[in-house]
């Protein structure tokens, strides 16, 4: 403690970056290496271990060469014969791939999170609808609004069902277990039906959907069904994130051997952060 150097394994200066032994090791030397928001808190941590005899931290850490990595420590001090304290003896270990490991399931947990309070709030918004639907029937089960609110209720069940098919899917895909139904189609019918599901919501929100489509077929080998929902999805969600009065399209074409699709919408746009992970099921 007197002179704060260490005496330590090769094994240590590895775990810092370092493939041999450095000459010197001193607790400065340490610091150094220690991430710049945890300095502090591992400085407090180790004199704290001083006084009271033992103690333990982890940390990040800069290795050489600026990489980073993850320590645990324990250690405790050595007093000499009239009890004041001369060194501490103790373990490093590098825990980097556990905290990686430990990291990576809290992100897990976060996008299960999101996922939940997503599916709550899609299954709550048709729930609230059916409610108040069922209300009006009671109080005048033959009455016009009593027509027009079954015809909600008829729109919001399927809704509901779609949203349960999406996580049937989301399920079937985890496991490995959706098949393709490949057929040759005409990409053109796909696009229509696609925009005729969305089409009461783009109307409720005051969007303009502009569909352009080549004048002859656009035939290609695939699933009707999956693209159908694929590109539903696509234009569900333009219509929820795009400001009421925006414009959405979806444009569709040859390219050499191969048809480009596209969907553009004037709406907010997807965060940069989430971008990597927009295919994700959660």
């Amino acid at each position: 403690l007197r002179t704060r150097r260490a005496v330590r394994s090769i094994t240590h200066d590895q775990i810092h970056g370092y493939p041999q032994a450095l000459e010197e090791w001193t607790f400065d030397t340490f610091l150094d290496h220690v991430a710049p928001e945890h300095r502090d808190r591992i400085d407090a941590s180790f004199r704290q271990c001083v006084a009271t005899g033992e103690g333990e931290f982890g940390c990040r850490i800069i290795r050489a060469g600026a990489l980073s990595g993850w320590i645990w420590s324990r250690g405790r001090v050595v007093r000499d014969a009239a009890g004041e304290p001369v060194r501490v003896v103790g373990i490093v270990m590098d825990v980097t791939r556990h905290k990686v490991e430990e990291q990576a399931i809290a992100l897990e947990r976060r996008r299960r999170g999101t996922f939940v309070s997503t599916l709550a709030h899609e299954l709550r918004q048709p729930l609230s609808a059916l409610l108040a639907a069922v209300e009006v029937v009671r109080l005048a089960p033959d009455s016009v609004p009593a027509r027009r609110a079954t015809d909600v209720m008829k729109r919001q069940i399927a809704q509901m069902n779609r949203v349960v098919e999406d996580l049937m899917d989301a399920t079937r895909w985890a496991q490995g277990k959706v098949t393709l139904q490949m057929h040759r189609l005409d990409l053109r019918n796909v696009i229509s039906d696609a925009a005729l599901d969305v089409s009461s919501a783009v109307a409720e929100r005051g969007h303009t959907l502009e569909v352009s489509t080549a004048a002859e077929g656009l035939w290609i080998d695939g699933d009707a069904q999956r693209l159908q929902q694929v590109l539903s999805n696509l234009l569900r969600n333009a219509v929820k994130y795009t400001e009421p009065g925006g414009r959405i399209a979806v444009g569709c074409g040859a390219a050499g051997a191969h048809v480009v699709l596209r969907v553009s919408d004037t709406g907010c746009g997807i965060e940069a952060d989430a971008l990597p992970h927009v295919f994700e099921l959660y």
